[in-house]
C-alpha cells in the first residue's frame, strides 16, 4: 500500500534527522517530533474509526494537512541543525521520543489497512496522492532544499 511504505519511509526520514536531537541545544526538534507524533495519532485514531470512504478521504486530507503544516519547521531545522542530516546512531536523550514515533508510525501502518477496501475510489486515490505529494515536500524539505 503506497500510503504505508510512504509513512515507512518518512518515518525512517524523521528517524535519520532527529537522531541528534535531545539536549537542551535541540529542544525545537524535539517540539516538532511530538507534533509529528500527534499528527500520525490523530489519523491513526481516525483511521480506526473511518466507516467508509468519506471518513478515509476525510482522515487522509487531515493527516496531508497536519504535515503540510510542519514542512516549515522542518525548513527551518534542516537548515539550523545541518548536522542532524546524516546522523546514523541516536543519542540517549530522544530515544523516548523516537520509540513513540515508531511505535506511532506502526499504529498508523496497522490503521491504514481500512483503505484497501476502498482503494478503488476516485476520491480516496486523490486523498492518498496528496499525502503522497505532501510527504515528498517534507523529505525535500528534511533534506534542507
Amino acid at each position: 500500500m503506497k500510503i504505508q511504505r510512504y509513512s515507512s519511509f518518512l518515518t525512517i526520514l524523521f528517524f535519520l534527522f532527529f537522531f541528534s536531537a535531545c539536549t537542551g541545544k535541540y529542544n525545537d526538534v524535539k517540539e516538532l517530533m511530538e507534533e509529528r507524533i500527534t499528527a500520525i495519532d490523530t489519523c491513526s485514531n481516525a483511521m480506526e474509526k473511518a466507516e467508509n470512504a468519506e471518513d478515509i478521504i476525510a482522515a487522509t486530507m487531515a493527516f496531508a494537512k497536519d504535515l503540510e503544516n510542519l514542512i516549515p519547521k522542518v525548513k527551518i531545522l534542516a537548515k539550523k541543525y545541518p548536522e542532524l542530516q546524516n546522523t546514523e546512531i541516536p543519542p540517549e536523550e530522544i530515544k523516548k521520543e523516537m520509540e513513540r514515533m515508531q511505535a506511532a508510525s506502526l499504529r498508523l501502518q496497522s490503521a491504514n489497512m481500512k483503505i484497501t477496501e476502498y482503494k478503488l475510489n476516485p476520491e480516496v486515490q486523490k486523498a492518498l496522492a496528496e499525502v503522497k505529494k505532501v510527504m515528498d515536500e517534507l523529505v525535500k524539505a528534511g533534506q534542507g532544499t
